[in-house]
């Protein structure tokens, strides 16, 4: 045994002195030994070749600073003791496996245009290191479709001729979340006809665009591809030549291909300007991916498949035009301290369809297969969803998230669908600046984006300790979902006036997407948390279902702590079902209490002091200066009367049922946004029902029916719209059915809000780091619970605070 065992080991010290390091530089030789600094190989094609024969503890490494162009493959395994490794050596910026090639030989097409030969498709083109554009028409936002089909669509406002735009590429909004990029089969005056199908049928008012076609090059940078012709076209300002500019396209399809390879580590390499992906690793076992670059991908940066045990680490993926990581079916791996920057941010040119335009994308065959840790990860700029994760055993812990949904919308920062699997935990992550994009939709100045959305049929995550803010829609969406523990998380200023009406920090809603019968048991768990209303959200809760009876049984509410501008907006209740604009019913803390929930929960007022600025009101007499000048009712047995302030208004029902008070004499614009504000009361609870209309035939709406609950306390209430057609000569229009008042009516232009921020008076600041850390304040602030702060604020790990400018904020006494 002993002689055995002797044997053994010196088995294994001569392997690994026999280990072999290989070496490649730019300037190097493919008819060296590639075995040392000084007789190093030159290219990828070298080094491939040699890959059969790599064993383990083998080593290459690239020389820093030197570009290699080609596809990096590997096929020869290591073992657990001694992996195969791949780094950098020298000194300076990472080696760089690079996709492009260089494109020679321009030719002039037209005046602008250039063109030139071109045996690859291009996945991008770069003009001087540059990404450019590929050539669309119209050069930015969408055109109206006026009537489509899932396999068609119209456009009756085009003046396009027949074959005009055959063979070409149209790109369409199917959905607030989706965009399919569908081949034009013919074109017949103002009709495309498709050659596949788009994800959903396509609805009028929703927007395309056109790409792929020589036509469409009209602006520096744009260029097109003829597949068939197998030439590339560049469009160039007045008296440029391409031979003034180095151009390149992503030729190479992937920068690091590894199939059912194990025990391999690779380190410290850039990967830039491939066609379809970064790198791809497929079956593997033991990989280690650290410090290494994924950039300019014209698919997606990184994809992780079907493997065991794969880490990746400090390594960054960026401006991907798909997504940015494809994690699907791994088990036992973790993705740790990275960054994805930039992902999807152009329509048209990632996949089309459902899930795609995201950065991190987690999917399994086998949902159930094993645990993935994504941890202390920052992920910046993403088109649709940052994370969207469809596994069990999947841990999303103390990650920054910022800036998601700018391409589409409908979506979160951290998503989840169908997932029934389990094991699930969303736990101390930063989520910030949910964006939206309406753009190509019927309805362009909504959004709807949240923080951490749980959708349909899910059930068993547990969502903790997170801060989530400057959202949309909401903080926190549950949406058909179930069992869920919500606790100790920090939801502050979500919700968008202008964007969407239904906003809150936590968001319940049930619809007939899932059926429901009788009181069905939610099982929600909801403890301990912030929830922290502004006036653009409005709402700390908001809850919405088609029947009153869906929502008796939503589960526990605990030990929460409240701050909003006005106690009846703790929470807010929304019943659809055969409901003709029907109001949102708003509740106290206390009044919610009576109701059987949230009985050790804490409320305070938060409001920002008044500010004295002026502002411009288009209701010539909204202040009520002139008595009722200007204003009117309908019918003639209705009248009005002024009861002097604070009350205003009365209007006055005879025999009629209903009543309606307008005030006209103004312009609005489709392309603005306006805000009403107003107070109103009834002497019993009633609905007040506004909408801005056409004031002269045909009396056309210009935007949609809201209803606003009034009963015997005056209340002030603020909505926003963005009317859905122009007109020269508008009004508002009140209408109810039970006399009420009104005062203080105000409509004003507001600035296009296509961002949520913080501004000085009301400051979250947080720490995305694994180290404490201090900032400096340099105002006298305050937190929720009246805490002082002047010169600097400290932070553990992962942790935030809100804070609030003592001279514009007032923070009221908790009760």
């Amino acid at each position: 045994m002993k002689i055995l065992f002797t044997i053994a080991m010196w088995v294994l010290i001569l392997g690994e002195a026999g280990a072999t390091n290989f070496y490649l530089s730019a300037k190097g030789n493919d008819r060296n030994d590639g075995k040392s600094t000084t007789t190093p190989w030159r290219s990828l094609r070298k080094l491939n070749e040699a890959s059969r024969t790599l064993q383990p503890g083998d080593s290459i490494f690239f020389e820093r600073g030197s570009i290699f162009y080609g596809t990096l493959t590997l096929l020869s395994s290591g073992t657990e003791r001694q992996q195969i490794y791949i780094g950098a050596y020298g000194s300076g910026e990472r080696p760089q496996i690079s996709g492009a090639q260089k494109i020679t030989g321009w030719q002039f097409f037209r005046p602008n245009v250039w063109v030139a030969d071109c045996a690859s498709v291009p996945g991008d083109v770069f003009v001087n290191g540059k990404l450019q554009r590929l050539g669309r028409y119209p050069n930015k936002g969408y055109l109206k479709i006026t009537a489509g089909t899932i396999g068609s669509l119209t456009d009756d406002s085009g003046t396009f001729q027949d074959k005009e735009w055959d063979n070409a590429e149209v790109v369409v909004k199917s959905s607030r979340w989706t965009i399919d990029r569908l081949s034009v089969k013919s074109t017949q005056k103002n009709s495309f006809v498709f050659s596949s199908e788009a994800s959903y049928p396509l609805q009028k008012g929703y927007g395309y665009f056109i790409q792929s076609h020589p036509a469409t090059l009209d602006s520096p940078g744009e260029w097109y591809y003829d597949g068939d012709a197998k030439k590339i076209y560049l469009y160039l300002g007045a008296r440029k030549e391409p031979q003034d500019y180095d151009v390149e396209i992503s030729a190479h399809n992937s920068g690091f291909e590894m199939k059912s390879v194990s025990h391999v580590e690779i380190e410290n390499i850039s990967f830039v300007r491939f066609r379809e992906s970064g790198a791809h690793i497929e079956n593997g076992v033991d990989i280690a991916v650290r410090g290494c670059e994924f950039k300019f991908s014209s698919g997606n940066g990184l994809e992780v498949l079907r493997s065991t045990y794969v880490r990746v680490e400090n390594t960054i993926i960026s401006d991907s035009n798909n997504n940015g990581v494809e994690w699907n079916g791994n088990k036992d791996g973790y993705f740790v301290r990275n960054r994805i920057k930039r992902t999807g941010l152009y329509p048209g040119r990632g996949i089309s369809g459902n899930g795609t335009y995201i950065a991190l994308n987690i999917t399994a065959e086998d949902p159930h297969a094993g645990k993935n840790l994504f941890q202390f990860n920052t992920i910046d700029t993403t088109g649709y969803l940052a994370i969207d994760f469809r596994t069990g055993h999947t841990h999303i812990q103390n990650n920054l998230i910022r800036g998601f949904c700018m391409t589409k919308d409908d979506g979160a920062g951290i998503y989840t669908w169908g997932n029934t699997y389990g094991d699930n935990f969303i736990d101390n992550n930063i989520v910030l600046n949910g964006v939206g994009n309406g753009d190509g939709t019927a309805e362009p100045a909504k959004r709807y984006v949240s923080g951490i959305y749980i959708d349909d049929r899910s059930r068993n995550v547990a969502i903790t300790k997170n801060m989530v803010a400057y959202c949309a829609t909401a903080g926190i969406f549950i949406h058909n979902a179930t069992d869920l523990k919500v606790t100790d998380n920090t939801v502050a200023a979500n919700g968008s006036a202008i964007g969407n009406q239904e906003r809150g920090q936590l968001y319940i809603k049930l619809d007939t997407l899932v059926a429901r019968n009788g009181n069905a048991l939610l099982g929600l768990s909801i403890a301990r948390n912030k929830f922290v209303a502004t006036p653009a959200g409005k709402y700390c809760v908001y809850l919405s279902a088609d029947r009153k009876s869906h929502l008796a049984t939503p589960g526990i509410f605990e030990e929460n702590q409240f701050w909003s501008p006005e106690a009846q907006f703790v929470l807010a209740k929304a019943y659809n079902h055969n409901v003709w604009c029907g109001p949102v019913e708003e509740l106290t803390l206390a009044q919610w209490q009576s109701e059987g929930f949230d009985n050790k929960s804490t409320f305070r007022l938060l409001a920002r002091r008044p500010q004295d600025a002026a502002v411009k009101n288009l209701i010539a007499n909204g202040d009520l200066g002139r008595g009722t000048e200007g204003w009117y009712v309908w019918p003639d047995q209705a009248g009005i009367e002024f009861s002097g302030q604070p009350k205003g208004l009365e209007v006055k029902f005879g025999d009629n049922r209903e009543a309606l008070l307008y005030h006209s004499g103004f312009a609005l614009d489709e392309n603005k946004t306006y805000k009403l504000v107003f107070k109103a009361m009834s002497p019993q609870k009633n609905k007040v029902e506004f909408v801005p209309m056409m004031a002269a035939a045909p009396w056309h709406n210009l935007g949609d029916y809201t209803c606003f609950a009034v009963d015997s306390v005056s209340r002030t209430f603020t909505y926003y719209f963005t009317p859905s057609a122009a007109s020269k000569d508008a009004r508002v229009n009140f209408k109810s059915n039970a006399p009420f008042w009104i005062s203080e009516v105000s409509l004003q232009e507001v600035p296009h809000e296509s961002r949520l921020t913080e501004d000085q008076a009301f400051r979250i600041i947080y720490n995305a780091s694994i180290h404490p850390s201090a900032v400096s304040l340099t105002n006298g602030y305050s937190d929720l619970h009246g805490n002082r702060f002047s010169k600097s604020v400290a932070l553990e790990p992962y942790a935030s605070v809100i804070l609030l400018r003592q001279s514009d904020m007032i923070l009221g006494e908790s009760r």
